[in-house]
């Protein structure tokens, strides 16, 4: 998953995948059980936020993702992502995003972590730019 997350970000950023660094702030993992939910937040220390989805059953609750601005979203709607077991997802930290209410009698368990960007020492020389 590190090396697939420095693609990615090499790509976002526009620098050598060498140059990148990841460094996970912290980590931790939520079960929400039948009626749970998580409500809107979003990650103001961090840079990414991954969600790593490890047990997703049928009517759990969708991700949602809301707009940038939550108090005014200028007539966007919230994105609703159907997450299944085992998908993994990737998104900015400063973006808000909550879950609908499980209406399942399984628990739903993701893992998630925060992740700060580091791009080591840019050296005037060095070949940093793709």
């Amino acid at each position: 998953l590190n090396n697939n997350l420095i693609d990615i970000f090499s790509n976002v950023y526009r620098y050598n995948p060498d140059m990148i660094r990841l460094i996970v702030t912290n980590s931790w993992s939520n079960r929400q059980k039948r009626s749970g939910k998580t409500e809107a937040h979003h990650h103001k220390t961090a840079d990414w936020v991954v969600n790593a989805y490890l047990k997703v059953p049928e009517n759990s609750g969708k991700l949602i993702i809301y707009p940038p601005n939550i108090d005014n979203n200028f007539g966007f709607e919230p994105s609703q992502i159907d997450v299944k077991t085992d998908d993994v997802v990737v998104f900015p930290a400063w973006l808000y995003h909550g879950t609908e209410v499980s209406e399942s009698d399984e628990d739903r368990i993701n893992m998630s972590y925060n992740i700060k960007i580091d791009i080591t020492s840019l050296d005037s020389n060095a070949d940093y730019l793709v």
